[in-house]
Order: C-alpha cells, then sequence, then structure tokens
C-alpha cells in the first residue's frame, strides 16, 4: 500500500510549509506567495492534489481540516480514498469573473497573454535551479509568483498538474473564473487526432475543484502561429524571451531562433536574431513530436540546411511533401479547439489573433494537415 500524509500544516504571512510523508521519502514542502496572501485550508489541499495526482496512493490524509466538498473533488481526482483531521461545513463557492494565466514568460505564454482580455492575471512558478532564467523574465511583468520546493521531491512525477499550483492558491484572491496555459498544438500527437480529448476543453479535476474554468487561448495554435502574434503584439520582447527559454546550445532555443527569424520575414517584420547557437545535439526524425512536426515548416521555408542542424535522418517523403503543400495551416487555428472554447470569450480571442495574420483552417489547411498526419502517424500514434 501506497499512503500519503500531509501534516504539521503553517501558514503564516503568504508563506505555508507543510511535512509529507508517503512510502518512498518524507520531507518538507513549502509555498511562498507574493503577494503575501494567506489561502484557506480548501484550496492548499487541492494544491497538494496536484502532487498527488491519479492513483498513486490507496489513500491520502490531511491532518488539518477541509471541507466535506473538497474531500469529494479531490477523490474525484486521486481515485482513492481521502481523509481529513476534522471535515467541517460546506461553505457557499464564492462568485468569481476574471481571467488568469499560468505565466513563464516562454512564447506560448506570451501570446495567450496577447490574445486574452486587457486585465487578465498573471500567476507564475519559482521553481529555482534551471528555472531561475524563467524568474529574471517574469518579474518585468506584473505577476503573482509562488516559490516552492516542488522540484526537489519525488511528488514532482506524479502529476504534470503542479505547474498550475500558483492558479489554486490565488485563485480565491484574484477572483479567478477563467483559467489558461499556454499550451500548443504540437504539445502533444493526441492534439492531431481526429477527435482530440483536449479539444472537448474539460477543465482538468484540480482546478475545477478550484472552480475555475478551462481556457485553452493557444491549444489550436503552433509555434508558428504564437511567434506570429508575440512579433506583432511585442517585438521588443521576442529578444528576451529567447534569452530566458533555454540555455546556448539546446535544440529548443534554435528552434525558437529559426521560428522567429522566419516569421519575422514571412510577416515583413524588422527583427533580426543577435546570433543563431548551433544546437549542441541533433535529433533523428522519429524522436521528438514537435521537432517532427514543425519540420515540415522548416523545409519549406528554411531549406535542408537551416533543418540539418538540428535534425538528422530526414525521410525524402517529407521533403518532398513540403515541396508541394503551402503548409499555410501552420499560421492559423485549428478550428477543432474552438468549438468548445468558453463562448463568451471566443470573439475577443479571434479578433486579436486575426489582428497577427492568424485566422481560422480553410478547406485546404484541413486537406494539408491531413496529409502531414498521415506522415506522422508512421512514427507516432495519433
Amino acid at each position: 500500500m501506497n499512503t500519503i500524509t500531509f501534516s504539521q500544516l503553517i501558514a503564516i504571512n503568504g508563506y505555508i510549509t507543510c511535512n509529507y510523508i508517503d512510502d518512498i521519502a518524507k520531507g518538507i514542502l513549502y509555498f511562498d506567495l507574493k503577494p503575501k496572501i494567506n489561502p484557506g485550508n480548501d484550496l492548499i489541499a487541492i494544491a497538494l492534489s496536484t502532487l498527488c495526482g491519479r492513483g498513486n496512493y490507496t489513500s491520502i490524509h490531511f491532518d488539518f481540516p477541509i471541507q466535506e466538498k473538497t474531500i469529494d473533488k479531490i477523490k474525484n481526482f486521486c481515485h482513492c480514498p481521502i481523509t481529513a483531521s476534522n471535515v467541517i461545513k460546506n461553505k457557499a463557492d464564492i462568485t468569481k469573473t476574471t481571467n488568469a494565466l499560468s505565466f513563464s514568460g516562454g512564447f506560448d505564454s506570451l501570446s495567450a497573454k496577447y490574445l486574452m482580455p486587457s486585465k487578465t492575471k498573471l500567476v507564475s512558478m519559482d521553481f529555482g535551479g534551471k528555472f531561475s532564467r524563467e524568474k529574471e523574465f517574469f518579474l518585468k511583468f506584473d505577476t503573482h509568483i509562488v516559490t516552492t520546493n516542488v522540484l526537489e521531491t519525488h511528488l514532482k512525477r506524479n502529476s504534470w498538474s503542479f505547474m498550475g499550483i500558483a492558479a489554486i492558491l490565488f485563485s480565491d484572491y484574484l477572483s479567478i473564473k477563467y483559467h489558461t496555459f499556454g499550451g500548443i498544438l504540437e504539445a502533444s500527437p493526441s492534439n492531431l487526432a481526429d477527435a482530440p480529448v483536449a479539444a472537448k476543453n474539460i477543465t482538468f479535476p484540480p482546478f475545477a475543484a478550484a472552480t475555475m474554468i478551462n481556457a485553452p487561448y493557444t491549444l489550436g495554435i503552433t509555434e508558428i502561429g504564437t511567434a506570429m502574434i508575440m512579433l506583432k503584439y511585442a517585438p521588443d520582447l521576442v529578444q528576451l524571451s529567447l534569452d530566458s527559454l533555454a540555455n546556448n546550445g539546446e535544440t529548443k532555443k534554435y528552434r525558437k531562433q529559426l521560428i522567429s527569424s522566419l516569421v519575422a520575414n514571412q510577416l515583413n517584420i524588422n527583427f533580426k536574431i543577435n546570433q543563431f547557437d548551433t544546437p549542441n545535439n541533433k535529433w533523428s526524425f522519429g524522436q521528438s513530436f514537435a521537432d517532427d512536426f514543425l519540420a515540415f515548416y522548416f523545409l519549406k521555408h528554411a531549406g535542408i540546411d537551416a533543418l540539418s542542424k538540428m535534425m538528422v535522418d530526414i525521410p525524402e517523403e517529407i521533403i518532398q511533401l513540403s515541396t508541394k503543400l503551402s503548409l499555410n495551416f501552420f499560421e492559423r487555428i485549428n478550428t477543432v479547439f474552438l468549438e468548445y472554447f468558453p463562448a463568451s470569450l471566443l470573439p475577443g480571442l479571434l479578433e486579436k489573433a486575426a489582428y497577427a495574420k492568424v485566422i481560422p483552417y480553410t478547406r485546404q489547411d484541413w486537406d494539408e494537415l491531413n496529409q502531414v498526419v498521415g506522415i506522422l502517424k508512421k512514427y507516432y500514434k495519433i
């Protein structure tokens, strides 16, 4: 049996600590909030549930009081019995009105920021270590920050949702109704399926437990599209963002630099990369879905020499198809991801995206996407 207990909770002046112990390890978690607000026990328990994940434990115990409905919501997510030192009477949920973005300062979250309402609130996670360069960039913005040692624990492996802890802990304080991550189309092969699960826009349980609704502004957009939005709305931030997202020599940085250069040329925007950083290592086609997906666009607009700096073993059929197609869909919005997007927010999304020349797919775009997916299916389960 693998059980976990969270105990000795202390939450004072924006600083939260608690002990944890499971069958693997024990330790102390901390969350330092700026501004220094004190979330209630229920939001803290929901935040901690993101470190448990689904099906990883046979029971979870919170050694502090939480509401009965919070226990039910966490049980729905974690799929195991949930107990607390004291189960208290349910309180009415507060009415929420604002939008919030989990903001890292990368291209994707920055482009989401410029597609969202002007009064959108920003929330950021400061994980320290190699992520410190992200902090240096997002500190330039009016964002609400949670500093934590989560990545120093094995609990980080249980669920990706700990990335949204800041949104959960600030959700009542900021009155967050709609919450956004900067996810993009090529983040997962499953997004290119005929009926992608993500397109149903079901709010992930911990965020739903904090009474937030998912609003995936960029999920139907590629990295090409997010760069178009960045270069249209905030060209002065592009180089700063590039410097913050990865170290020199990393494939990710070269890819983003190449995208920025190509998009600036396509849009006739006067933007030059300070210096291209050739990757230290190369991928073989078939090893990285995002890189393989974007390879078609790179071949079309940059040529094989530019792509060969980051990738080897490029199939001939990729080269031939890239020459044949327009590949305009890389610069547009996959409309599958608009069907269940919150209706009240959709006009604003489309208007702001169109200003950056990012428009919905046409029939030709769908035809070309299907041809690209047909090849990628040989390498990935889509």
